[in-house]
């Protein structure tokens, strides 16, 4: 079993490609972090990544472990929205210490060493409400952050069509049946 991430920025397309992936019949995993955000929402004095990222990324750190020990039970290609490096890249826009704990977990979960990256680009209006927490700089200066999180922790970068979920779904599955091929191949 694989498991791949697929990542970018606030409102970049993550959820609109997993959900064509699980049309597709596709096992995809959602970290839950939209539903920390409204739980927080609900109380008086919320965390929100915008507003205490150091404390929002512990809180998120749980919630992706429990979703990778999830896929742990399913024996086939598993795709994440988002995982631990997203997190270690929001901590760096944020200039915060990233604590041992977020390597030693990630370094537990066993990611395939390709990432899909949904891009922002200067055309993309985001409509989702945690987006709207950011302006497009933001949002841009944070998707090279999580490139070169990736990049540091050794994966290969793909770079997926900005605004396309069809497009995006047919070169994820293009890479995919290219990695079983390698894979088969060894």
């Amino acid at each position: 079993m694989s498991r791949f991430i697929i990542s970018g920025a606030p409102g970049s397309g993550k959820s609109a490609l997993l959900t064509a992936l699980k049309q597709k019949g596709y096992f995809c995993l959602d970290n839950d972090i939209d539903l920390l955000i409204q739980e927080q929402s609900q109380l008086m004095r919320g965390i929100f990544p915008w507003t205490n990222m150091r404390y929002f990324a512990q809180s998120c750190l749980g919630r992706m472990w429990k979703t990778h020990e999830r896929s742990t039970k399913h024996n086939q290609i598993v795709f994440f929205n988002q995982s631990i490096p997203d997190l270690m890249a929001y901590l760096r826009s944020e200039q915060i210490p990233i604590i041992p704990i977020y390597l030693d977990t990630y370094h537990n979960c066993h990611f395939y060493p390709v990432m899909f990256l949904c891009p922002i680009s200067n055309t993309t209006f985001p409509e989702e409400n945690l987006a709207q927490a950011y302006t497009v700089q933001e949002m841009l200066h944070l998707e090279e952050l999580i490139k070169d999180t990736y990049t540091q922790l050794g994966f290969e970068i793909v770079s997926l069509t900005s605004g396309n979920p069809q497009k995006s779904l047919m070169q994820v599955i293009d890479k995919i049946c290219m990695i079983e091929d390698e894979i088969q191949s060894d």
